[in-house]
C-alpha cells in the first residue's frame, strides 16, 4: 500500500503509453479522473522542462 506522504515523478511517456495502448480516454474515463485527482492532490508530479 502506498503511504499518503509518498510522491511519484512520472514522465510524459507514462501518459502517452496509457492513452494509446491501455486506457483510451473514451473507454476508461475513470482512470483519467483518478489521474487528475492525484495530480491535483500533488501525489503525482510531472516534470516541467524549460
Amino acid at each position: 500500500m502506498v503511504s499518503t506522504s509518498e510522491k511519484f515523478l512520472l514522465d510524459a511517456n507514462t501518459l502517452m503509453a496509457a492513452s494509446r495502448f491501455f486506457y483510451a480516454y473514451d473507454l476508461v474515463p475513470s482512470f483519467w479522473e483518478i489521474w487528475n485527482a492525484n495530480l491535483q492532490a500533488e501525489r503525482i508530479r510531472l516534470p516541467y522542462l524549460n
